[in-house]
């Protein structure tokens, strides 16, 4: 039963680690093409990514705040003091959208363009989490510094020519692995130099991530396209998909494209033993499981799930007793 337990949380990590429509559904179909201002975006972005995501970042955060993950918000907000603040402003800022970027090699490192975002509004989110704050005087960089499990975080957004604002994350994965990450301080000359890099090659270049996101329903309050390509299991994982919404509750939606037929097989005959199981689960887990929607085709395994507020409650607890119980 241990063990079942296991592969169950282990499903369930899959698919929100990576988005529904219906209770227990998928998503009805992609956005289709990129409009316009995603385009200009992407543009905005640096080409080479492992991952790329957009949506209401802030939303999603400020759902945590009242949500059963309203604890792991409490506990951020302890570690990165006025974060929670931060993430109020933001979200009352209207029409603000974001677009991001991730690459993984031998540090993490996260692209992000804001737009219907001004210098004054980030000064002013600023200041009302209480983190110290500069602005230059031409008003074409605002930076900042909050604290963090890592250290001190040392960023800002650069005012791109259109209005944009960049800015960017970063931190050595040898370092995290090992207990020993700092965040990789960013400054003006950093981002002017890697937005010059930016007008010679961009994210609107990362074809195969783009042509993924036809099927991706951007609508949702976040969405990602993903690849296995550049990371150290490119043989096993290719591109993946999928979206997180948010009501009372969390519904994901992800596709994953597994090149190791052995691991899809798996995954394929395990998943149906999962639900097969639920009506002897503890814990309130039965319910959850019944709800994992699954399908194959080919190499692509899709997931989808809605979870209430009380199932996330339900799950997190399981997934705490588990990990205290040496798993």
């Amino acid at each position: 039963m241990k063990q079942q337990r296991l592969v169950l949380v282990l499903a369930l990590a899959l698919a929100g680690s990576v988005g529904c429509e219906k209770s227990g559904g998928f998503s009805a179909k992609g956005s289709g093409k990129l409009t316009a201002d995603e385009n200009t975006l992407l543009s905005h972005l640096p080409a080479g990514n492992t991952g790329l995501f957009g949506g209401n970042y802030m939303k999603l955060q400020k759902y945590m705040q009242s949500s059963p993950m309203a604890s792991m918000m409490s506990a951020l907000n302890k570690q990165s003091p006025g974060v929670v603040e931060w993430t109020n402003c933001f979200v009352e800022i209207p029409n603000m959208t974001l677009l991001g970027g991730v690459k993984i090699g031998d540090k993490a490192e996260m692209a992000f363009v804001t737009k219907g975002m001004t210098v004054d509004q980030v000064e002013g989110c600023a200041k009302r989490a209480k983190f110290p704050v500069t602005v230059d005087p031409d008003k074409k960089f605002i930076g900042f510094e909050m604290e963090s499990a890592m250290g001190p975080i040392k960023t800002g957004y650069l005012v791109l020519a259109d209005g944009t604002l960049y800015t960017r994350q970063a931190f050595p994965l040898g370092g995290a692995m090992g207990g020993g990450a700092a965040m990789i301080s960013v400054d003006r000359a950093t981002l002017e130099t890697e937005a010059a890099a930016i007008a010679k090659a961009n994210a609107s270049q990362d074809t195969a991530l783009i042509a993924e996101l036809d099927h991706v329903d951007r609508s949702k309050a976040m969405w990602f396209v993903g690849s296995g390509a550049r990371t150290s299991i490119a043989d096993k994982l290719g591109l993946v998909y999928g979206t997180i919404d948010i009501g009372n509750g969390m519904a994901f939606d992800i596709t994953a494209e597994i090149k190791d037929k052995g691991i899809a097989d798996k995954i394929a005959e395990g998943v149906p033993e999962v639900k097969k199981q639920a009506s002897s689960m503890p814990g309130g887990l039965g319910p959850i499981a019944e709800q994992l929607q699954f399908s194959r085709s080919g190499d692509r395994l899709r997931f989808g799930l809605k979870l209430t507020d009380e199932q996330l409650s339900t799950l997190f607890k399981s997934m705490g007793a588990m990990m205290g119980g040496g798993l």
